[in-house]
């Protein structure tokens, strides 16, 4: 198995696993604008889309991985990730992006998106 396969199924076995992780404290609203505002500002977006649901890259959000591994994978990234080392972007800013990806909410059930099912 490759190595991007093996991260891609190792991180989908943590997501079922564990659900979505919450932050151990409460995310203030402006730690999570700000989280927005450092997502896009730094490029983010361009290959997780602009929620985290993924393009290029990997979905990040809903159901987000703990943050322990989310900060390793920004500061030693794996494939064709920029690294975001602390000089780049510091643990707090870091932790506010967590925020803001861990704010988006779950989509609504396939049993409850009408046009599929007429």
């Amino acid at each position: 198995m490759s190595r991007k396969r093996y991260f891609l199924a190792a991180t989908l076995c943590a997501l079922t696993a564990i659900g979505t992780v919450v932050a151990a404290t409460n995310p203030s609203k402006q730690q999570i604008a700000h989280g927005r505002q450092l997502y896009i500002a730094d490029g983010c977006h361009q290959c997780h889309g602009y929620s985290g649901q993924g393009s290029t890259g990997p979905r990040l959000a809903p159901g987000l991985i703990p943050l322990d591994l989310f900060s390793r994978q920004l500061r030693k990234p794996r494939d064709r990730m920029p690294i975001y080392t602390s000089k780049v972007l510091s643990d707090a800013d870091l932790g506010d992006i967590y925020a803001y990806l861990g704010s988006m909410p779950q989509p609504k059930p396939v049993s409850q998106i009408p046009l599929i099912n007429q």
